[in-house]
């Protein structure tokens, strides 16, 4: 778990997010990147108050959904949770 907040520490785009989660996902991604395709869009223009893009919170949260056993349901719900 230390060596995944250590990777998700170094993640400053929305870009680098999607591709941490899509690299570590087995199957079903092609509705996984449809849930980061409409959550983004979603979230498109919104800025945490640190100044980073919103969406790579939950893009991020379904990466440790992920780590931690999560279904495709889970996993997408966790990018969609906001």
């Amino acid at each position: 778990m230390v060596e995944l907040i250590d990777s998700i520490g170094k993640i400053k785009t929305e870009q680098e997010a999607s591709q941490f989660l899509l690299s570590k996902i087995h199957s079903n991604k092609e509705h996984i990147q449809e849930a980061i395709t409409y959550a983004s869009i979603a979230h498109k223009g919104q800025f945490r108050k640190s100044g980073e893009e919103y969406i790579i919170h939950p893009i991020l949260v379904a990466s440790i959904v992920n780590h931690l056993g999560g279904d495709t349901a889970m996993v997408m719900s966790a990018i969609l949770h906001d």
